[in-house]
């Protein structure tokens, strides 16, 4: 299986959300029109064979963003020379969010004897809070001017933020407001040590 792992070119399948043309490659599939698409780059860094019985097998894997396993089945039935089609798929994972943090159907169900104020509060104990998003990106917290000035779009200096000190900002950075709510995300300034709100969400 290590063959099927790392960087390469993949081949979306025709019935696709791609679009040819301006079109939804799906739809053109649908017409039986012809279907022209360029393989795009996509990484796979995970395979592993869960179960094999009665000609099904079931693969975990973990690949990036566009990767399309439908064509990974096919891939597969090219490589055994048997031939494949995916029958079930499930994606137990999305970046850092996993089924552990996930909500059944069935709880988003509103339950009719409730009052809406008190469902309302239940959905809202099920949301994960927005500050708790994109954990990999750091959190800065800012002052009130310093929240005055992100609600404007306007840049972000030193002392806006709590504790003040010189700045040696990533990419982006997480601001947070004075009570710990995620209110924007920056990225560095053009000024030195600078930073500015590119996402503003106040």
């Amino acid at each position: 299986m290590q063959s099927l792992t790392g960087d390469y070119l993949q081949m979306p399948p025709a019935y696709s959300a791609k679009k040819v043309g301006g079109r939804r490659a799906y739809d053109l599939a649908r017409r039986s029109e012809a279907v022209e698409l360029e393989a795009v780059p996509v990484r796979v860094s995970r395979v592993e064979l869960i179960d094999f019985a009665d000609d099904s097998a079931v693969v975990s894997l973990t690949c990036s963003a566009g990767f399309y396993v439908r064509s990974f089945a096919h891939s597969l039935g090219e490589l055994t020379g048997a031939g494949a089609c995916l029958s079930a798929l499930r994606r137990t994972r999305s970046g850092e969010f996993g089924l552990d943090g996930a909500v059944a159907l069935d709880a988003l169900e509103r339950d009719e004897d409730a009052p809406d104020r008190i469902r309302a509060t239940e959905l809202t104990n099920l949301l994960i809070p927005m500050e708790e998003l994109l954990p990999s990106v750091p959190a800065l917290r800012l002052t009130g001017e310093g929240l005055i000035r992100v609600s404007h779009g306007r840049t972000i200096e030193a002392d806006h933020l709590v504790p003040a000190g010189p700045l040696a900002p990533p990419e982006w950075v997480k601001l947070l407001d004075p009570s710990g709510t995620l209110v924007a995300l920056a990225t560095p300034g053009t000024a030195a040590g600078s930073l500015h709100p590119s996402v503003v969400l106040i």
